[in-house]
């Protein structure tokens, strides 16, 4: 967004060109003031992650080439539905044809820009250092993946200016012809790709083995429990908000797993009435020794998950200081 106003000022003939050196400096002051906002203020009433305990990783130790295939295709999957293990001559395989296809043209379009267009030569700059540092940041420090699996998402703000190439491009190049090409060929490919996506999500329940347990919650009235974090926010997207859940690292450790849950859900005494815990079969299995399950009510179980209740939010905590 800064990019984006200064190239306004500096096409704007009345307003003084200042320096870029001073822009910049502006910019880090911004940023500075922006951080001690969020360390201070924000902190103290938000539950977020910090970046603060970033650290490089050990090159002796990791594969940086295969790092830099697993970011590629993450990237292409995060951006584009790109599909990763499909075959080439199947509906999915041709769409990835057409979303390389599409993402080659905005690198073209990319490198058009930087050689012609000097008049948003601070954009682009902007741009590509952003894309090459994150690029650096999810390589070389510890952010970027997570127990070998590149985390695209992190990537994803960097990748969304790279949109903003295709207006640029517009207005720097003089060919119509080439643009109507190039525009036509990214809108077909783009119409193509979510088609696809499309068909497969409507055909595909990734969520039916959820179906069973959430029946039976709701059928019994048991609107509040415990469930990891993949089960907890999940299950209470399905049910529309009926059903809450606080995300937890484990039925044995009880902790609260903090990240995209509401504070009120940390006061052990939150619940006053009946409540349960929700746990995949998996992880039932691996700790069906643990207080907080032998001393739970088996109330419903399938080939998916267990539902254990208790009779409220007191008695769980208090069999899990048991094995704490």
């Amino acid at each position: 967004m800064a990019a984006c106003i200064w190239e306004w000022l500096i096409e704007n003939e009345e307003v003084k060109k200042i320096d870029r050196i001073m822009v910049a400096t502006l910019f880090s002051v911004c940023g500075a003031v922006g951080y001690r906002i969020y360390s201070k203020v924000l902190a103290q009433k938000y539950n977020f992650d910090s970046y603060s305990s970033i650290s490089f990783i050990n090159v002796n130790d990791e594969d940086i080439g295969n790092r830099v295939v697993k970011m590629i295709a993450a990237v292409l999957e995060t951006i584009s539905g790109y599909q990763s293990g499909t075959k080439v001559f199947s509906l999915a395989g041709i769409s990835n044809c057409f979303v390389v296809g599409y993402i080659a043209i905005i690198f073209m379009m990319t490198l058009y820009i930087g050689m012609k267009g000097k008049k948003h030569f601070l954009f682009y700059t902007y741009i590509v250092m952003l894309v090459a540092f994150n690029t650096f940041i999810m390589l070389f420090t510890d952010v970027g993946f997570s127990s070998g699996v590149f985390v695209s998402r992190y990537y994803g703000l960097a990748l969304t200016f790279l949109f903003f190439i295709i207006p640029i491009y517009c207005e720097v190049e003089a060919n119509n012809r080439k643009k109507i090409v190039y525009m036509a060929c990214i809108m077909i490919s783009l119409v193509v790709d979510s088609f696809v996506n499309t068909l497969q999500i409507q055909a595909t329940d990734l969520n039916v083995g959820r179906r069973g347990a959430i029946t039976y919650l709701k059928n019994n009235d048991l609107n509040f429990g415990y469930a990891t974090f993949w089960n907890a926010n999940v299950t209470t997207e399905l049910t529309d908000g009926e059903i809450n859940l606080a995300p937890i690292y484990s039925a044995k450790s009880m902790k609260s797993f903090e990240y995209l849950m509401k504070k009120e859900y940390l006061n052990i005494d939150y619940i006053d009435s009946t409540c349960f815990i929700l746990l995949t079969r998996e992880e039932y299995n691996d700790e069906k020794e643990c207080s907080v399950i032998e001393g739970g009510r088996k109330e419903y179980e399938d080939d998916f998950f267990v539902v254990l209740t208790y009779h409220n939010s007191e008695e769980l905590y208090g069999l899990a200081a048991n094995d704490n």
